[in-house]
């Protein structure tokens, strides 16, 4: 299982989405346990 800090530019993930990977864009932290994740879908659709 990943880390919040493995959450860095370029990183595929699954599980944010619903059965599909997505890419992560930024992770911007707020204090040490929350970080904001801008990332994009399998079509290259932006999300935050």
């Amino acid at each position: 299982m990943a880390q919040l800090e493995d959450l860095t530019c370029g990183t595929t993930v699954k599980g944010i989405l619903p059965n599909r990977n997505v890419t992560v864009i930024d992770a911007k932290w707020h204090g040490s346990d929350v970080v904001e994740l801008t990332y994009k879908d399998a079509n290259g659709q932006p999300h935050t």
